[in-house]
């Protein structure tokens, strides 16, 4: 983890998540105790915001949410490392994660799309703009995919709230 300016939060990185995940794949799929997704829903989304800045996303928000989002909500969460969002709601245009998929073959899947979202930041590959953010450069894109899987993942902890470190406010995703 990285130290962010201006804020005593700690910064995941990807390597973090890589880190997390891994000790998921050790364990039976967790409870999740907040909202009405299961363990595996949130997995399916958070792979699909991986693969997102790949393959392009389904649906974009209109360009002037994106603007007010990218100026005035995403620095607020790279500043802070921290985000409150939706973590039960759909991208834009992607259907509801299916409550059936096994849980092992969601994190999978997970871990896939982070291997490669990670090797095209690291490879200068070109992004495909996010529905709520719209262009991103590498590193903001990386910092920000960080703090949203942080986000989701806090759920799989034991005692998991909406108190744990990786918060933020703003948007809904």
């Amino acid at each position: 983890m990285t130290r962010c300016a201006n804020h005593k939060a700690m910064a995941p990185t990807l390597a973090d998540i890589a880190e997390t995940l891994a000790r998921l794949a050790e364990s039976p799929a967790p409870a999740i105790a907040e909202g009405r997704w299961n363990a595996s829903q949130h997995l399916q989304h958070l792979s699909s915001t991986l693969t997102g800045p790949l393959q392009g996303f389904p649906k974009m928000k209109p360009a002037p949410l994106r603007w007010i989002a990218r100026t005035l909500v995403l620095p607020r969460f790279l500043r802070t490392a921290t985000m409150r969002h939706d973590r039960n709601a759909p991208l834009p245009g992607v259907a509801e994660p299916d409550a059936n998929r096994p849980y092992i073959d969601a994190l999978a899947d997970l871990l896939t799309a982070l291997a490669a979202f990670s090797r095209a930041i690291d490879e200068g590959a070109p992004l495909r703009p996010h529905p709520f953010f719209g262009a991103l450069d590498a590193d903001r894109y990386a910092r920000y995919q960080a703090i949203h899987l942080a986000d989701h993942l806090q759920l799989f902890s034991p005692g998991a709230s909406r108190s744990g470190a990786h918060r933020a406010e703003g948007i809904d995703e």
